[in-house]
């Protein structure tokens, strides 16, 4: 395990949640894996990217289909998951769960000063210790599922909408439900038969 490159942004003050700045965080590593392992494929043998977060909520999102959320949240999962696809990619990629005191990009996104930096460098170098030892003894694998009642997930979710159409058919009145999803066959069905003058 060698130290190759690093790169980081600056959020806006007022700007996102800590789950969408984590999201972006796991979209920037995705394209800079991406660019990296264009540029040394000819060099170096790279058999395997393994792309870390510590934020378990944007690690569920990434497991979910993307057009269960917001477009903010639902684009950047979709690009993600897109960076992730193995079919006609180079080398296996994935994302995996790491404890918030061994994530290494937290040494910049939280600030330090050149002091305690010189201090981490190795650490900043090659990672934590269980990195070098092989895979073995990195963090064992998470599954993490969604929680559609998480507070910080509920607000990156699309509104449920269910329509509900009563029509007659042999003078009785039946109802049509209609989930997310099935909006436009529920539409067609109300504009087919409806009456209605517009």
């Amino acid at each position: 395990t060698v130290f190759v490159a690093a790169k980081s942004r600056l959020a806006h003050e007022r700007g996102s949640n800590i789950p969408r700045l984590e999201l972006q965080a796991i979209v920037l590593g995705t394209r800079l894996e991406k660019t990296l392992v264009d540029e040394i494929q000819d060099v170096l043998n790279v058999e395997q990217v393994v792309v870390w977060s510590d934020n378990e909520v944007v690690l569920s999102w990434l497991g979910s289909e993307s057009g269960k959320f917001l477009t903010f949240v639902c684009n950047r999962i979709a690009e993600v998951q897109e960076n992730l696809e193995t079919e006609g990619h180079r080398v296996p990629v994935e994302v995996r769960h790491v404890a918030g005191l061994d994530n290494l990009p937290d040494l910049i996104s939280r600030g330090i000063t050149a002091t305690k930096f010189k201090d981490q460098a190795k650490f900043w170098l090659k990672g934590p210790d269980w990195l070098q030892q092989g895979e073995l003894f990195w963090p064992a694998r998470k599954v993490l599922v969604l929680d559609e009642n998480n507070e910080l997930t509920g607000v990156e979710l699309k509104m449920k909408v269910e329509l509900s159409a009563a029509y007659v058919v042999d003078e009785k009145v039946r109802h049509k439900s209609c989930k997310q999803g099935a909006e436009a066959n529920c539409e067609g069905f109300v504009q087919r038969f409806s009456t209605w003058k517009r």
